[in-house]
């Protein structure tokens, strides 16, 4: 996994030549990456809450001793030419340090509202029937992600297009915990898993901010993993707040990072907005515990089509094998997957 909390030191080449303060200046605002912040009058204390938020930080280098003994680390040289694109210099020399830096502000969608149906990947999931579509219940569905580099990793989503579970009423949010009791079900009756690891990563602002190429539609990962929150909490250092579904409406302005507990009505949450979430986070760290190598984990680059035709067949003749003794809500929400299924 690449490492965020990093400290980068710039120093502006020009040649020969001394670097105006203004080509200093804007060099340095062109350094705006989701997972950095520019210190431009750097102290020990602005660091610390930097990494706090699972940033990296950039100074200058004229700068740099200010802050070198807090990190702990040699601090990686930044030579930038400002006669060339500056952020794609400074990505290339994080993905030679294997730094995560985030996207660039630039990749930000900008929208000011709820992102139409139109466009949205699940939503045209809906619109012709989907074999993969293993539950279709009133309100939710489920089926196996794309990306699955794991067997039996679920996705829950709301028919309705809304950015992320908090957006919910009461009456669905409590029909959400009855589909996730029935995910368990499933993964329980096909894999023997009795614990999923379940989270979301909910969009606020209505999808603002987002970048352009993210899923702004509501949907809950359910995926076999020894990970739990306060194991996660542990890698991450993230700090998270305690709530519950009945809670949860009181979030959803910003994004936020949510984790099922020890128990079905505990869940962890941070919805900090200065935080820096990796894309794909805990994906990542499943796939790190998991041992699984290199970017496996990125859905966009590794789809894993065959496995999650898999985890389909897997759950298709569990659900065969074990129809009679199945619970009334469980048959008749996968009735349409066992009887379209193609093996």
């Amino acid at each position: 996994m690449d490492k965020t909390r990093n400290f980068f030191v710039v120093e502006p080449n020009l040649g020969t030549e001394t670097a105006t303060p203004e080509q200093v200046e804007d060099i340095l605002n062109q350094l705006q990456f989701k997972g950095v912040t520019v210190l431009s009058s750097p102290t020990k204390q602005s660091m610390q809450n930097a990494f706090l938020n699972n940033k990296s930080v950039v100074c200058l280098k004229s700068q740099a001793n200010l802050l070198a003994d807090s990190y702990g680390n040699a601090p990686i040289p930044v030579n930038l030419d400002p006669s060339h694109n500056i952020p794609e210099q400074f990505q290339a020399i994080a993905a030679k340090h294997h730094c995560d830096i985030g996207d660039h502000i630039s990749n930000s969608s900008g929208l000011n509202g709820t992102p139409t149906q139109k466009d949205c990947a699940y939503c045209s999931h809906l619109v012709v029937p989907q074999e993969d579509n293993i539950y279709l219940g009133q309100d939710f569905f489920i089926f196996p992600t794309l990306g699955q580099f794991i067997n039996g990793y679920l996705l829950i989503i709301p028919y309705e297009h809304v950015m992320s579970i908090a957006e919910l009423d009461t009456a669905r949010r409590k029909e959400f915990l009855e589909v996730l009791s029935d995910a368990r079900y499933l993964l329980n009756l096909t894999y023997g898993c009795t614990k999923p690891l379940v989270w979301e990563n909910g969009t606020g602002n209505g999808g603002k901010g987002k970048a352009k190429d993210s899923v702004v539609h509501a949907h809950v990962h359910v995926a076999p993993s020894q990970l739990n929150l306060r194991r996660i909490q542990e890698i991450s250092g993230f700090q998270m707040e305690y709530t519950t579904m009945d809670e949860l409406s009181a979030y959803g302005r910003h994004s936020y990072l949510l984790i099922q507990g020890d128990t079905e009505s505990d869940w962890g949450i941070n919805d900090n907005p200065a935080l820096y979430i990796p894309r794909q986070y805990v994906r990542q760290l499943i796939a790190e515990d998991e041992e699984i190598s290199g970017d496996m984990w990125n859905w966009r680059t590794h789809g894993f089509l065959e496995r999650r035709h898999q985890t389909n067949l897997q759950i298709y003749q569990a659900l065969l094998k074990n129809w009679r003794e199945l619970p009334e809500r469980i048959k008749r929400c996968t009735e349409n997957f066992v009887s379209t299924f193609q093996a």
